[in-house]
């Protein structure tokens, strides 16, 4: 029988990578976007999922090379015609095609559901294969541990590694140069940005030479006969590693890049039968149509106020203090399961004094009735529930305002615009005058 296959039967991934992959990719669907979907996203996802299984599978590696330990063939190894690095290689190799298949079941589940939903963008190659390499990165250290202690110690202390690289991202005052080249590199994705590939090819370039490092240095102490051939692989390693770690400090440790110029294109999306237009990046086409649904009503509501627009233009920033009070600037949130939702209620902080930091006026029915105006912009017909059911007052407000026909709303709007603007409102505004 081929030994690849032998060892991929006998390894100790074979029970623990299936557990990992769902755990993994229920990670993965809880840290995608909702409701849209970007390759910014997708490598995100992918780079959290490599950190979560990184601890895990230096602990599994770790246990997977004690086997020999367990099984008392140490000895009949050291003492084989086979070079004692040389049987160790299957077994490596069976753990890392284990762990490839979780990566590629996991990576795959990710784009199949992003494709449902509507890709956009272009894939990252770097920050895909740095959250491979990553975990790979560890089941080589988890098994070079075990070789030099061949003690259970391997399997904490190849844990506690991992635990311990990841959380100097936690520490802020970690130096500059030390978190520039941590393994465990950080990346959110949002708009307006998109993953460093130089950065992440740095840190591909700090793992490849600290595995590398790592395997011919347990060589060198495990193996005397070949310590010559390790020191110039360790030196071939250390020089990997250094042209990673400053390329990596020449980044100042930023894993993620501005978007500007062409690379920052708006979309224009217009509707049959609406005068509303929105601009916006590709990937909120899914939700195009709830956003022109709610846009287009809001539109409609304050056309005949000093208020009135037509065109929402998307901004990657939310710096309401120094935006003009007004309706202009589209607010998207990805990480929103109610992206449309969440837009208006953003926007309403350039156009709401109370919401911009200013006062509320302290007598009248200031809270309460911008409140009502909020949920009304939003279609609600009734507050949440618990939500300021101890004052009738709001949810007749609210009843009232959802019972005028558009022309009557309209009106009520272009009369009540300084009332919007600064929050002055009274419980009278939302009877009939």
């Amino acid at each position: 029988m081929n030994i690849i296959a032998l060892e991929l039967r006998r390894s100790a991934f074979a029970m623990c990578m299936p557990l990992l992959f769902i755990t993994g990719s229920v990670i993965a669907h809880l840290d995608s976007f909702p409701t849209v979907a970007s390759w910014a996203n997708i490598a995100d996802v992918m780079v959290n999922v490599s950190h979560f299984l990184s601890p895990f599978v230096a602990g599994v590696a770790a246990w997977e090379a004690l086997r020999p330990t367990r099984r008392g063939m140490n000895a009949f190894e050291e003492t084989a015609s086979v070079p004692s690095p040389w049987v160790r290689l299957p077994q490596l190799a069976a753990a890392l095609i284990w762990l490839v298949a979780c990566y590629l079941g996991i990576l795959i589940y990710v784009v199949v559901r992003s494709l449902t939903i509507g890709l956009y963008g272009s894939p990252e190659p770097a920050a895909l294969l740095y959250g491979l390499l990553l975990p790979a990165l560890f089941i080589v250290v988890g098994m070079s541990i075990s070789r030099l202690t061949r003690s259970w110690i391997a399997v904490p202390l190849s844990v506690a590694i991992a635990v311990a690289l990841f959380g100097l991202v936690f520490f802020g005052n970690v130096p500059h140069a030390i978190s520039s080249v941590n393994v465990f590199a950080r990346y959110a994705a949002a708009d307006g940005t998109t993953p460093n590939t130089a950065f992440f090819w740095s840190i591909v370039l700090v793992i490849i030479g600290t595995a590398a490092f790592t395997a011919a240095a347990t060589v060198a102490r495990t193996y005397r006969p070949y310590r010559r051939q390790s020191a110039f692989a360790a030196l071939g390693a250390v020089v990997v590693l250094a042209a990673g770690a400053g390329i990596a400090i020449g980044q100042n440790g930023r894993s993620w890049s501005p978007l500007g110029g062409e690379q920052l294109q708006l979309a224009t999306f217009t509707a049959p039968g609406k005068s509303m237009e929105l601009k916006m990046l590709n990937h909120y086409a899914p939700v195009e149509s709830d956003l022109m649904d709610t846009w287009s009503r809001i539109s409609m509501l304050f056309s005949e106020s000093d208020l009135a627009f037509s065109s929402l233009t998307q901004v990657v920033t939310n710096d309401h203090e120094n935006a003009p009070r007004e309706f202009g600037n589209l607010y998207l949130n990805p990480l929103s399961a109610t992206i449309a939702e969440d837009s208006v209620q953003m926007s309403l902080y350039d156009v709401m004094e109370c919401r911009r930091g200013g006062a509320i006026p302290p007598e009248g029915f200031g809270i309460q009735g911008s409140a009502i105006v909020e949920t009304w912009l939003l279609g609600r017909i009734d507050w949440p529930e618990g939500a300021w059911s101890h004052d009738p007052r709001v949810q007749a407000g609210l009843s009232w305002l959802n019972g005028l026909s558009d022309d009557r709303a309209k009106t009520w709007v272009a009369e009540h615009t300084e009332e919007i603007l600064s929050c002055s409102w009274s419980a009278e505004d939302f009877k009939p005058s």
